[in-house]
């Protein structure tokens, strides 16, 4: 299990995993201690759900299984 944790800027939906996407379903996103939904960008990148747009300082926490 990888953790990556990182606040965003104002307006972001878009974060980089802590390591390269082999399947979505070994992934959980939290923002600020919510689990929300994603789509795989590409193999190093998520996009958040539409509803989920970031303040500045959310804390994003990307969690990713092995």
């Amino acid at each position: 299990r990888k953790e990556l944790i990182t606040y965003a800027i104002d307006g972001q939906i878009e974060f980089s995993t802590p390591l390269n996407i082999t399947s979505a379903d070994k992934i959980n996103v939290y923002r600020n201690g919510i689990n929300i939904s994603f789509t795989v960008v590409n193999n190093t990148t998520i996009k958040l759900e539409p509803e989920a747009i970031c303040y500045l300082n959310d804390k994003i926490r990307i969690v990713q299984l092995y």
